[in-house]
């Protein structure tokens, strides 16, 4: 398998290192160093705490440096044509924002002035991340496209895992803490309030994936260990799950002939061992914490439940960027112990937030990237990291929000995965065409 050996410092990383680390900062962002109650409440601190503060500074320092290092350059964002599906962003963009403008009153929340501010933050935030990831892939080469865009997906990701364990013996509460949910007690999770530990299951395990496609050597199996251990420790059922589908399916089709063999075999001893085990695999699966635990599918039916009552009422124009969806959850949510700030499903988030279109444009972006990312990986196994990726955000993007919300490192990854397979793929379309 041909490797893309992204430790090599790229084009722009060499002549643009600010936009470079810029982003990459940006990306990252600022991890959750205040202890929020276990909704995630902000009302003990208020809307602008430390965090809240740090990370809009961080937002605004991006935004300043990379505006004024533009303008002081005389040169244009985007340095050659790049082809990402604009249409549908922008179609998208402007529908979050429209809905956020004729956001309606709710009846349990009263309406907010901030909320339309906080909204076109937040869809600011977006145009951003876009403006400088596409300011530094247009300024490398063709040739090294790929090369970047891995690099950008495994730094932001090993980042965001070392974060973890750098705490973890300094601030232990912080970095690995207990989900105790109901009455039983919980089991403790890696990443706790620093990362949440399904985000920082998805992050390992696209980090994962990038040491056995980018790495070689002890490296690569020195970083193959660690982010599976990330994995594995974080007791995120989801992102086990699509960590070790995406290992076998790394096995059988791209391993060489020998690992592809013991990949087929491992597969048929897994499900035949989680046959043999199903009791316990379920009480594993339980989090110790039976049918009562809040994270468990049971509850999240309930959410989406909520979330398609509050879509019917009003299906085409939504209700409006974050702000809006949570007021419409609050409308219709009949329990008592905890109400949802989103909806937990990325696409469900997109009908809520801007309406049926808005939810068509979202599937057919997650659609278009799979389909590109596939057949580019059949024909060029570098291909392999970003097919990987997008397939583990899009499970992912069924039990969290990613695109429709605010943007976050996840979201980054999409973003990254999704430009450099749709202008590859476009490009090499456009080479058999010709």
């Amino acid at each position: 398998m041909t490797h893309i050996n992204s430790m090599e410092r790229s084009h722009v990383q060499q002549v643009f290192p600010v936009r470079y680390w810029l982003f990459v900062a940006y990306a990252v962002g600022i991890p959750t160093f205040v202890r929020f109650d276990s909704t995630g409440r902000t009302h003990e601190y208020g809307i602008f705490n430390a965090w809240s503060i740090s990370t809009m500074a961080l937002t605004f320092l991006t935004a300043f440096l990379f505006i004024t290092i533009t303008l002081l350059g005389g040169i244009k964002v985007l340095a050659r044509k790049v082809t990402f599906s604009a249409w549908m962003w922008v179609s998208l963009l402007a529908l979050f924002l429209i809905s956020s403008i004729c956001e309606p009153q709710f009846r349990t929340l009263p309406a907010k002035p901030s909320d339309l501010y906080l909204s076109m933050y937040r869809l600011g935030e977006w145009v951003l991340g876009f403006s400088l990831l596409l300011s530094l892939y247009s300024r490398e080469p063709v040739a090294n496209g790929a090369a970047l865009m891995a690099s950008l997906l495994g730094r932001i990701s090993w980042i965001s895992v070392a974060i973890v364990w750098m705490i973890l013996p300094i601030a232990p509460s912080l970095a690995y803490s207990t989900d105790a949910t109901g009455s039983d007690v919980g089991h403790g999770r890696l990443g706790g309030a620093l990362i949440h530990p399904d985000c920082l299951a998805a992050l390992a395990g696209i980090a994962c994936l990038h040491a056995l496609t980018c790495l070689t050597g002890t490296r690569r199996i020195v970083g193959f260990c660690i982010a599976s251990l990330t994995v594995f420790l974080t007791y995120s059922r989801s992102g086990e799950a699509t960590l070790l589908l995406s290992l076998i399916l790394y096995a059988i089709f791209f391993a060489r002939s020998l690992v592809r063999f013991l990949g087929g075999l491992g597969a048929v001893v897994a499900v035949s061992a989680i046959l043999l085990n199903i009791t316990s695999i379920i009480n594993y699966l339980a989090r110790g914490n039976g049918l009562s635990n809040r994270a468990t599918l049971s509850e999240r039916t309930n959410v989406w439940d909520s979330s398609l009552k509050a879509f019917a009422q009003r299906p085409l124009m939504g209700y409006g960027f974050i702000a809006g969806v949570k007021g419409a959850l609050n409308d219709h949510w009949t329990y008592s112990h905890w109400t949802p700030p989103h909806t937990h499903n990325d696409f469900l988030q997109a009908l809520l937030t801007g309406g049926i279109f808005a939810g068509v444009l979202l599937l057919a972006l997650f659609i278009k990237a799979l389909c590109a990312s596939i057949d580019l990986a059949r024909r060029d196994a570098r291909y392999s990291l970003f097919m990987f990726a997008l397939a583990q955000l899009t499970l992912f993007a069924a039990l969290v929000r990613l695109v429709s919300y605010q943007f976050v490192t996840l979201a980054s990854l999409f973003v990254i995965s999704f430009v450099a397979v749709v202008d590859h793929h476009a490009l090499q379309a456009g080479k058999r065409g010709g």
